[in-house]
């Protein structure tokens, strides 16, 4: 993926006539800083937006229970980041689970018709996936063959967001979103052995990891919301 602002497009259907689903798609400006310094110390010698630039995609279902000033959207996420310095190639991603539940304690007014800002808490847990691509050397010199190192866990993430919805249609809406999400503990298995070639082991492995994320979310909306 290269580095620029890049949107995952998918397609989404319901299955009942009182669904409201949406998908989100977002670019993510992301943050490892432990992962970070070890790739600038060890392979760039420089400074490197490491995993910086990102994109993610959820497909969210509200329950019949929400309301005109609450929402709860149980979600599957994917998010995925990629750095590449020749020759050699990173790349992080997640799939899994959220819960998201907003709250609109402020109504506004869009062409006449009332529009709410919501904010949003959105707890979850995803596969959490890392793979670097590490070039053999010939003396010194890239021929073109790689070692692949990947890792996999299960990593706990909570989110923190904040919308509106513009409304195009009694089932359409539109909604930008700004938000910002962290996974606490990440840990790249043998991440700081590899890239050290065995001097360090398990310095720089475990780090925070914060995504900064701005999005659209695209509601189809098969039961007329409640307004109160």
């Amino acid at each position: 993926m290269k580095k620029s602002v890049l949107l995952c497009l998918m397609l989404f259907a319901g299955w009942k006539a009182c669904a409201q689903f949406g998908l989100t798609v977002a670019t993510t400006i992301n943050s490892s800083p432990n992962w970070q310094v070890l790739v600038e110390n060890f392979v760039t010698h420089r400074h490197m937006d490491f995993l910086r630039n990102g994109t993610m995609a959820v497909i969210d279902y509200t329950l019949p229970g929400s309301s005109a000033r609450w929402r709860f959207q149980p979600a599957i996420q994917g998010m995925r980041a990629t750095s590449y310095y020749f020759p050699h190639y990173f790349e992080a991603y997640t799939v899994g689970f959220q819960y998201n539940v907003s709250y609109s304690p402020i109504e506004l007014g869009f062409n006449k018709k009332p529009s709410r800002i919501f904010f949003t808490l959105s707890p979850g847990f995803s596969m959490v996936g890392t793979k670097y691509e590490e070039p053999v050397l010939e003396g010194n010199v890239f021929k073109g063959n790689y070692i692949y190192h990947t890792s996999q866990q299960v990593a706990f993430h909570i989110g923190a967001a904040a919308f509106t919805t513009f409304e195009f249609s009694p089932m359409l809406t539109l909604s930008p979103v700004v938000g910002f999400r962290i996974f606490p503990n990440i840990d790249w298995r043998d991440f700081t052995f590899t890239l050290t070639e065995g001097d360090l082991n398990g310095t720089y492995d475990r780090t925070t990891w914060r995504q900064l994320f701005f999005a659209l979310r695209f509601g189809l909306q098969l039961r007329k919301e409640p307004r109160n």
